[in-house]
């Protein structure tokens, strides 16, 4: 009898440098949050029209959005979305966000490449967004690891379609003036130095506006003020930090920008009800 060698039969697969960046990090999928009129988000979200569609303002331009196009959100900006004239729109989404979050930007640039708006010619992203949401309901043994792999394989494909034959980058039709930039900077700008020093007398300065104007365009936005949406920014963070178990208490309250670990403490718990060590404790045994 002549002994087959599997191992003779099949040829390893090439290593390449955008499997090796998956391999670095786990998707998770958030649950269902309220949508409105105007929003932000805090981790990647994508749009896929099914029917209808909308205007949108996506980082201060609009787009046009039709069926079959894919919209990719970044974390933290100010969106607005108007359905006027798409009667019957219908859309599904996933939100996910990364860990290590170290890694969300990278990702994040390799989505948008082109445009952060794409329309889709063929229905394969489709039936990958079906998929995942079947099984984000079915809860069933696995079902995690198979979302995982899932919104990847959703990811992979399309930066490997980045102006290629199954999508159409679609460009702005014109980019807004008004307060919603104004707020869609700020926030920007808050995101990159939230380690610093962020009063909103600073805030004012640097976009050289009044802080009562700073103050109004942000309640009429994102009903929020510059004061409310950097606590929360930094609690945010600060969790995300926690929950990931590899910084102490003291580099979180640095990089989070508290001005103390007692400071830090303090404002935690008036919002999440537990101390810092608490929740990461909590975070931890999950």
């Amino acid at each position: 009898m002549k002994l087959i060698n599997s191992n003779s039969k099949t040829t390893p697969l090439n290593d390449d440098p955008l499997s090796r960046f998956f391999n670095t990090f786990n998707i998770c999928v958030s649950s269902d949050i309220e949508k409105r009129a105007t929003y932000t988000i805090k981790d990647i979200e994508l749009i896929y029209y099914t029917k209808g569609g909308s205007q949108t303002m996506i980082q201060g331009n609009i787009f046009q959005c039709r069926e079959n196009d894919l919209m990719i959100l970044e974390p933290y900006g100010v969106y607005q979305s108007k359905n006027e004239g798409q009667e019957g729109y219908e859309y599904l989404y996933i939100h996910f966000d990364i860990e290590p979050i170290a890694l969300q930007n990278e990702l994040i640039q390799m989505l948008i490449q082109g445009s952060p708006v794409k329309h889709c010619r063929d229905g394969r992203l489709l039936a990958l967004f079906q998929h995942t949401l079947t099984e984000v309901k079915k809860h069933q043994i696995g079902s995690r690891a198979l979302i995982n792999m899932l919104v990847k394989t959703i990811c992979i494909e399309i930066i490997r379609n980045q102006n290629c034959t199954p999508f159409e980058i679609i460009h702005p039709t014109h980019r807004l003036t008004d307060q919603s930039v104004l707020v869609n900077e700020a926030i920007k700008y808050i995101l990159n130095h939230i380690s610093e020093d962020l009063s909103v007398k600073k805030l004012a300065e640097m976009f050289s506006i009044s802080e009562n104007y700073l103050y109004k365009s942000f309640i009429k936005v994102i009903n929020q003020s510059p004061s409310q949406f950097i606590i929360q920014m930094r609690l945010e963070m600060a969790k995300s930090y926690l929950s990931s178990g590899v910084m102490t208490i003291q580099q979180i309250t640095h990089d989070t920008g508290f001005s103390s670990q007692q400071h830090f403490a303090r404002v935690f718990r008036q919002h999440e009800g537990m101390s810092p060590s608490q929740y990461q404790k909590k975070a931890n045994t999950h």
